[in-house]
């Protein structure tokens, strides 16, 4: 099962798994509050559908490979609070 497939997913914590590639696909897990990713290799930009995650309050994204891009506006835009943790990647 992809974890993208898992709609009702609340929380996922991969800190620390050794995960290559870009930041997975998790548009559909509209319940979503917590992603921390931090500690891998990830690389890519930062996705727009972060933004449309309406439950989202905590992204942890640093200790990456190379992550970059803008935070998504919509993250920013909210009422509620989203706590974005994204700084120390290890661009080269």
């Amino acid at each position: 099962v992809s974890v993208g497939k898992l709609t009702k997913l609340k929380e996922l914590d991969l800190e620390k798994n050794d995960l290559t590639g870009q930041i997975p696909d998790l548009r559909n897990c509209s319940d979503l509050y917590e992603l921390d990713l931090e500690g891998n290799a990830l690389t890519g930009t930062i996705p727009d559908w972060l933004g449309t995650l309406p439950q989202l309050e905590i992204l942890v994204l640093w200790n990456n490979q190379d992550i970059s891009g803008t935070i998504p506006t919509a993250l920013c835009e909210e009422t509620g609070t989203v706590q974005v943790f994204v700084d120390c990647n290890d661009s080269n």
